[in-house]
């Protein structure tokens, strides 16, 4: 009251700061709050992948005689890491996945109709060193692949979690199926519907290019003791979903998709069938490699031989969680 310009000097500064707080409060509120509607709305996604610099810094600090033997050691990400993840409650479905290209046989991926698919005429030379030592030219026609195959190691999978695929008939492949190899696998309807087929119908791919076996690659693999029946497999249609991804005729690079690049061309099925398949190839080829290089310390080491379990093994895990705020914790 002695000073009361003072005073009011002072209750009008503790005012304003006051007023500065509360709305700080507010706004720091009003993040929290944000941030909180962000995480809801976007995918409860993890990956658990190999930290390549890791191993790269690992690799560099050995010395140098020891850097080759590691490499033959590179690690993967095993079966019994991928369950031990799994056994959290908060995992709705895992994408173990190994993506793959392949070619069809008696159907036909569906076409783009785009520039690359008028013009493409998929010719090109190949050279090698034949048994005299001279040069050896081919010109042949290279046949792209139509099929792009997504082989998952589990049942579940994200996209259909995410309704990125919807099941419109028949049913996803189950882990026993999985864990038995079954030869089965799902479609999308678009490809169904080309090439008129339906729940129970088979079908055929191969993982090699039909034109290898009539060029020189033919007798590379006839030495090796592979054939064409080596690379074909024959699958179940148990499913047929749909993509609600589509082509985008007016991206940048739509003109120039192959047709295994369309998302109407995916087929889903069991890694385990492609890891069977693959472990044949595999070990006619280290026998051939074997016998052939008989002063090879990496192929003369049984301990070195392809097995399930390294094709099987993946770089990279994708997780989905139950609740996108559960993220930061697990």
């Amino acid at each position: 009251t002695r000073k009361l310009s003072k005073s009011m000097l002072l209750a009008l500064t503790f005012f304003v700061i006051g007023n500065f707080v509360i709305v700080g409060l507010g706004i720091s509120n009003a993040a929290e709050q944000a941030k909180v509607m962000t995480r809801k709305q976007m995918r409860a996604a993890v990956t658990y992948q190999m930290d390549y610099k890791a191993f790269r810094d690992y690799i560099e600090e050995l010395p140098e005689e020891e850097q080759a033997e590691a490499y033959n050691h590179y690690p993967y990400i095993t079966d019994d890491e991928i369950q031990a993840l799994m056994a959290d409650d908060r995992i709705i479905s895992v994408n173990a996945i190994t993506n793959l290209q392949a070619w069809p046989i008696g159907i036909e991926g569906v076409p783009l109709n785009n520039e690359y698919e008028q013009n493409n005429q998929g010719s090109s030379m190949s050279c090698w060193i034949d048994e005299t030592g001279q040069e050896v030219c081919e010109e042949y026609t290279w046949v792209d692949p139509e099929l792009f195959i997504k082989a998952n190691g589990f049942s579940g999978m994200i996209e259909f979690s995410d309704e990125m695929y919807i099941l419109k008939e028949g049913r996803m492949y189950t882990q026993e199926e999985i864990e038995d190899a079954e030869k089965v696998c799902l479609i999308t309807d678009t490809l169904a519907e080309h090439n008129n087929l339906r729940v129970g119908d088979m079908i055929e791919i191969s993982f090699e290019s039909p034109t290898n076996f009539n060029n020189h690659y033919n007798s590379w693999y006839s030495e090796m003791g592979l054939t064409e029946e080596d690379f074909k497999l024959e699958l179940e249609v148990i499913g047929i979903f749909d993509n609600t991804q589509t082509a985008d005729p007016t991206a940048d690079n739509f003109n120039w998709m192959a047709k295994y690049e369309s998302p109407e061309n995916i087929v889903l099925m069991p890694d385990s069938i492609y890891a069977e398949h693959q472990l044949n190839i595999s070990l006619k080829s280290w026998e051939y490699y074997k016998q052939m290089w008989p002063d090879d310390e990496y192929y003369q080491n049984e301990d070195n031989m392809p097995t399930m379990d390294n094709i099987l093994s993946k770089s990279a895990v994708t997780l989905l969680l139950n609740d996108p705020l559960e993220v930061d914790s697990f």
